[in-house]
């Protein structure tokens, strides 16, 4: 990629977005773990089937759930679980008993997605009934034996089935009727997430990849005192205020924050001149002064 240059002509390092850079990688790792979740969506993806926000039809996103409970609600006021377990005349037999009722508890979930790659986002409907199995009709209305077979239900002593339904509805309040939760799948909204970034952003992680080269010869040639075009060296034309052209390809390098020491000379060429005298041109110390000799003065 070719260095830009300034307004007077210097060349410039070129601009990297450091942190797009993993951009692509990441979203090819985020496609191919869709890739392995496709066989599941195939119906409701976008990627899979046509539109940018696909939302399928109704009986493509439904995907249906059941759990059912029998129980024996005597009329002394307690509730205990049918063994289904067992064979149907032990059914019939709690059927056929004088001193309760056997009730069905239907739970139905109904779940839908909206999705743009892989579902992100889930709508889950679950619809409680209740239904007297020696009338077969079903009863949503807020009875005694309904509120009865509720409470026990939602208590602690209903065991693992009350649990079983409670951990299903994902609550831990059953009531008869309809109700509606919505979702976030954290995991696919990450897929989709950088998915998306890396369709969006391209234009820039590209121009970030296609610069890189270039910056980092920039940064590896500028401190060592070569062209940061084409690594030409200019010691001998660096200089520390003004701007050097290289002759190699004729960019004009910025100046050296630092110039580089001068080139050391030839051993043919004649020594450079010091300015510091050398050893035979220093004086030598004065000789030491003869002692003075006294006269006596004259008679």
């Amino acid at each position: 990629m070719k260095l830009k240059t300034d307004s007077s002509g210097v060349a410039m390092p070129p601009r990297v977005r450091w942190w797009l850079l993993p951009l692509p990688v990441l979203g090819l790792i985020a496609l191919a773990v869709a890739v392995h979740h496709a066989e599941r969506f195939t119906n409701q993806s976008w990627f899979w089937r046509s539109g940018l926000w696909y939302r399928a039809n109704s009986d493509q996103t439904i995907h249906g759930d059941s759990r059912f409970l029998e129980l024996f609600l005597k009329y002394d006021g307690t509730v205990q679980v049918t063994s289904m377990e067992g064979s149907w005349d032990s059914f019939e037999q709690y059927l056929a008993s004088v001193d309760g009722e056997v009730w069905s508890v239907a739970v139905i979930r109904c779940d839908s997605f909206w999705c743009v790659f892989v579902p992100s986002f889930r709508r889950s409907e679950f619809t409680i009934g209740y239904e007297r199995l020696s009338t077969g009709r079903n009863v949503y209305a807020l009875t005694n034996e309904v509120r009865r077979i509720t409470e026990y239900l939602n208590g602690e002593q209903s065991g693992r089935p009350g649990i079983a339904i409670r951990k299903f509805i994902e609550s831990n309040r059953i009531a008869p009727g309809s109700h509606v939760r919505y979702t976030i799948l954290w995991g696919y909204a990450a897929l989709n997430a950088t998915m998306l970034a890396s369709l969006l952003l391209a234009p820039w992680w590209v121009q970030s990849w296609l610069g890189l080269p270039a910056s980092l010869r920039f940064r590896r040639n500028f401190p060592r005192c070569r062209c940061v075009s084409c690594s030409y060296s200019l010691k001998a034309l660096a200089s520390s205020n003004s701007p050097s052209r290289c002759p190699e390809c004729g960019t004009l390098n910025p100046p050296r924050p630092n110039p580089p020491p001068p080139l050391p000379s030839s051993p043919n060429s004649p020594p450079a001149p010091s300015s510091s005298p050398t050893p035979s041109e220093q004086s030598a110390p004065p000789p030491p002064e003869p002692p003075a000799t006294t006269q006596s003065p004259p008679r």
